[in-house]
């Protein structure tokens, strides 16, 4: 039952208040439809995989909110890539550049009368 629940809750991902109410009612009611001697597949078989369970829940409006922390984290990171992609393709830039350039030197001696 515990790997059931735990492979459930990685399903589900990130769990807010409600999540986390969730998984502590289901597995509440597996306790009391099947004590704490249900195996893997008796639950499968009652209540379905964690990946059609887990899909229910965030069809049913589950993951409602992505925490202010995780959303400064994902646009320091895509700044991060942008700023990655800028870099080198200004590096590349110059450096094909420079390739096509050369420096073309000549000499003229002008010999006194």
């Amino acid at each position: 039952m515990n790997k059931f629940i735990r492979e459930l809750q990685q399903k589900i991902g990130y769990l807010n208040k409600e999540g986390r109410a969730y998984i502590k009612d289901f597995k509440n009611t597996i306790i009391l439809a099947h004590g704490n001697d249900a195996t893997y597949q008796d639950l499968v078989e009652q209540y379905g995989t964690t990946d059609e369970i887990a899909n229910g829940y965030l069809a049913a409006g589950g993951f409602k909110d992505v925490p202010k922390g995780h959303k400064f984290k994902l646009y320091i990171l895509t700044f991060i890539v942008f700023a990655l992609f800028v870099g080198l393709y200004i590096v590349l830039r110059n450096h094909f550049e420079s390739e096509r350039a050369f420096i073309d030197r000549e000499v003229i001696i002008v010999e006194g009368e």
